[in-house]
């Protein structure tokens, strides 16, 4: 990276800011180390919200106030196409453009074709399948169409694993693929110095179709020794599912959404973490709940075998009840393996995930996009 003066654009998903992330407890993340991070990398910042939001409500640090100017907006989705208008001269001035997931790409291909402005977009999981595993056939038509516009005239997109590096490589040149993962805060997210009082399994994620609940409380209902099942999140399968666990006898202790400095002590009370996904991408919940050394299952399909190593760092089990039921019994009858897998676990994704590494990677592409357009 050279010490070229760039100023960056910062593009949040389709109706994204940082009170959407407030909403989820995740806007500490994007500030504390992205932010941090871009701030000292760049010469400005510009972060382009759907909200009409400042910069002072989430932060007091006159290093990142000074830094990065946060542009107000509104949510709907005729402001993706208004936000190139509304902020047209902001946009100019950016060299290299990040835009954080694929759905708030246009305001960025408008960019490109106007200005052009190069920029990186995040493909976290594929879109459009997740939309169909949610049962959304329409959405899923619009995202794969969004896809298919968003990625081609990208000049990098960013891939969480090689699964994904492999699915996007076939429709665009590989050499504009890059592979850099998920943070996780290995230093906040740390194993508890002692085992947790009791027996209980934790989720943390959105209360929705395709994060596959009810196989879980199916899989609960088989189990002769039902763990205490403590759910973190929230979504329109809320009521569905506590209702359910009522009937079948499981208990179940909803927290709805916490805030994301409150998790780290939410994951040191559990003995075992669980994700019945049906799909995922590259799932941050599993990777906190990994750095907190915790035991995990999941199930062996796509995005979640990208993360657990079966027998080395987790348990994986085949898409049915009957396999997760028998895969969290054996973690919980087996404190000895539970604990060779929660270390194995930290061990790993120390290795690979701290926010140092990680986003130093990201920085470096943009630079070289951003040093491309002056060069």
């Amino acid at each position: 990276m050279t010490n070229t003066p760039l100023t960056l654009g910062l593009l949040p998903p389709l109706n994204g800011g940082l009170q959407a992330l407030a909403q989820a407890g995740q806007q500490d993340r994007l500030i504390e180390h992205y932010f941090r991070a871009y701030a000292r990398s760049f010469v400005r910042v510009f972060y382009f919200s759907y909200f009409p939001e400042q910069l002072e409500q989430y932060t007091g640090e006159a290093e990142l106030l000074a830094a990065i100017k946060l542009l107000p907006g509104r949510p709907g989705r005729r402001y993706t196409f208004r936000l190139p208008f509304r902020w047209a001269g902001e946009l100019r001035q950016c060299q290299v453009l990040r835009v954080f997931q694929l759905t708030g790409v246009i305001p960025a291909a408008m960019a490109r074709v106007r200005w052009r402005t190069p920029f990186a977009v995040t493909y976290g999981y594929d879109y459009a399948r997740f939309a169909r595993a949610e049962g959304q056939r329409r959405r899923a038509l619009v995202l794969w169409l969004l896809e298919q516009l968003g990625l081609r005239i990208a000049n990098a997109v960013i891939v969480t694993t090689p699964a994904l590096r492999q699915h996007v490589s076939r429709f665009i040149p590989a050499n504009r693929v890059y592979l850099i993962p998920n943070t996780v805060d290995t230093a906040r997210f740390a194993p508890a110095p002692h085992l947790p009082p009791g027996c209980h399994l934790l989720f943390v994620g959105r209360l929705e179709r395709q994060k596959n609940l009810f196989m879980l409380l199916d899989a609960l209902e088989q189990m002769a020794n039902k763990p205490r099942l403590v759910v973190v999140g929230d979504g329109s399968q809320r009521a569905e599912l506590l209702a359910a666990a009522a009937r079948r006898g499981i208990d179940l202790e909803w927290h709805g959404v916490l805030p994301h400095e409150s998790l780290p002590g939410v994951l040191r009370q559990a003995s075992a973490f669980v994700l019945p996904s049906l799909i995922e991408g590259q799932p941050k919940a599993l990777l906190e709940a990994m750095s907190c050394g915790l035991p995990c299952v999941g199930l062996n399909v796509a995005g979640t075998r990208d993360v657990i190593r079966h027998e080395e760092t987790g348990l994986l089990a085949p898409p049915t009840a009957a396999a997760l039921a028998a895969a969290l019994a054996r973690l919980m009858d087996d404190p000895g393996l539970a604990h060779r897998l929660g270390r194995a676990a930290r061990r790993w994704v120390e290795s690979r995930f701290s926010p140092q590494q990680v986003i130093q990677q990201e920085i470096e592409l943009l630079c070289q996009l951003g040093e491309a357009k002056i060069g």
